[in-house]
């Protein structure tokens, strides 16, 4: 989270150094003062900031948790792919520790199976009946990382190759 931060608050940082610096010495100058400003501020301001959004993350998710279990469960099964997609799937590490120190198994994150044996689903389905060779040629590789759980190849991969492909195939079925 610090990082797709420090390179949102960067791109701001960019466009006012590209409209005030002369073309000339634009292609040294800008990138220099970016990172100049960027770097510290990031340290500072930007990855305290990411972190503490981490931690608060952490503690809803773990005041669901107390609260219902099943009721987590059904939000983290809907936002998991989101929390992947943004990397905040790693606030929950934490609570997967507890878990598994306090009840010596993990099932706080069995939720979150659900939605990657979907994603698997709809890839195999995606290299069955897809026309276009550039989508089924990035589908096979996703295919075969998210069975192992990895899903990010098939959330930026096929999503990428042809627009809305995996949300098109999860509504036709």
């Amino acid at each position: 989270m610090p990082s797709i931060l420090a390179i949102w608050v960067a791109s701001y940082i960019q466009k006012f150094f590209t409209k005030m610096t002369p073309d000339v010495i634009k292609v040294f100058v800008v990138p220099l003062f970016t990172l100049l400003i960027t770097v510290p501020l990031t340290f500072l301001v930007v990855g305290p900031v990411a972190n503490t959004l981490s931690d608060g993350l952490t503690n809803l998710f773990q005041a669901i948790m107390n609260f219902n279990p099943i009721v987590f469960g059904l939000v983290l099964g809907i936002l998991w792919q989101v929390l992947v997609m943004f990397g905040m799937h790693w606030a929950l590490i934490p609570l997967a520790i507890s878990d598994v120190a306090t009840n010596g198994s993990l099932s706080i994150l069995s939720a979150a199976l659900l939605p990657c044996f979907t994603q698997t689903g709809v890839l195999g389905a995606i290299m069955l009946k897809t026309k276009e060779e550039k989508v089924r040629t990035i589908s096979m590789p996703a295919f075969v990382s998210s069975i192992f759980g990895v899903t990010e190849p098939a959330i930026y991969g096929c999503d990428t190759a042809n627009e809305n492909t995996i949300l098109h195939f999860m509504w036709r079925f």
